[in-house]
């Protein structure tokens, strides 16, 4: 647990256009979230707990540690429709850890939380979008381990299909029909 925990309301919410142009917003605050919070204290501190007990330079089970922390770490809640909540990693791991119950939050705000604890720990990082000609409707990262690209959707473990349940964890990726792919 790191030593010192604030609780700060810094949570983004903003209306979004009802199209491609409002998801490319969202887009664009989620990646600076997540490069803000690889670096941030508080994420920084959580990342090295989760691998302290870790073998050195084992990528794959750090990436695990990561998987894992988000599922307990966040109960996965839909944003009003046109609203996107932003949650920064750094509240989210602050408010979990000091309530200890799952903080609420959606795709976006999960992709925020493994994305900056990955890139705290130098994992490379990128952004798989779902979506079709109206915007986007998911996001999840991908962990680059050993020269591979590993999905990191923890939103799949709660996932409404039991087929998709039942594949769901680290590595898992669900098919889409449009998609684009953005490294951090």
């Amino acid at each position: 647990m790191p030593a010192r925990i604030r609780l700060a309301r810094r949570t983004t919410v903003r209306r979004l256009a009802p199209n491609a142009r409002g998801s490319m917003q969202a887009l664009v605050e989620i990646v600076r979230q997540i490069r803000r919070g690889g670096q941030d204290p508080v994420v920084r501190a959580q990342a090295e707990e989760l691998v302290r007990d870790l073998p050195e330079n084992n990528k794959r089970r750090e990436a695990q540690a990561i998987y894992n922390y988000a599922l307990e770490a966040i109960r996965y809640t839909d944003d009003p429709f046109g609203v996107d909540t932003l949650k920064p990693a750094s509240e989210v791991v602050a408010e979990y850890e000091v309530s200890g119950r799952p903080v609420p939050a959606d795709c976006a705000s999960q992709t925020v939380l493994v994305g900056s604890l990955a890139r705290a720990l130098r994992i490379p990082v990128r952004l798989r979008v779902l979506g079709d000609e109206t915007g986007f409707y998911h996001i999840h990262p991908e962990l680059k381990i050993h020269g591979r690209w590993l999905s990191a959707d923890v939103t799949a473990e709660s996932a409404s299909s039991p087929k998709i349940r039942s594949q769901a964890g680290l590595g898992f990726r669900a098919p889409a029909a449009v998609e684009i792919i953005r490294e951090v």
